[in-house]
């Protein structure tokens, strides 16, 4: 267990939650990442880093993001990613962008597929509570 793991379990018993930390390091320890990662390009960010840097990203750096699918440079399921981490703004943003055909008309239905699941989800946890 590394040290980080270690820190993570202790601040986890006080509520502090830094797993997406954790989890990157993880990540990028793996040799075969490291070589990817030499070669890498926007347009052929591995999915499983994206998914794993989200959490860490600020606004700026997730508006770079879609500029980069805007201008083609990254595929258009990297908003698939950033969705669970864009706020109401962004999203709104995002459906602008379709509407302008900026983005993939595809993107609509991860947006819809992502707040359904938000959705359910928010009724379980009532559920749950009461």
């Amino acid at each position: 267990m590394s040290n980080l793991s270690r820190l993570a379990k202790i601040l986890s018993r006080q509520n502090i939650d830094i797993s997406h930390l954790v989890a990157l390091t993880e990540y990028l320890e793996d040799e075969n990442v490291m070589a990817m990662l030499e070669t890498a390009s926007f347009e052929d960010l591995d999915p499983a880093l994206l998914d794993r840097l989200m959490p860490l990203l600020d606004r700026q750096s997730k508006g770079t993001i879609l500029q980069k699918v805007m201008d083609g440079e990254m595929n258009a399921e990297a908003i698939r990613t950033l969705l669970p981490y864009a706020d109401d703004m962004m999203i709104a943003q995002i459906e602008s962008g379709v509407m302008e055909g900026a983005f993939p008309e595809e993107v609509l239905a991860m947006i819809r597929e992502f707040q359904e699941k938000q959705l359910l989800s928010e009724m379980r946890e009532k559920e749950q509570k009461q």
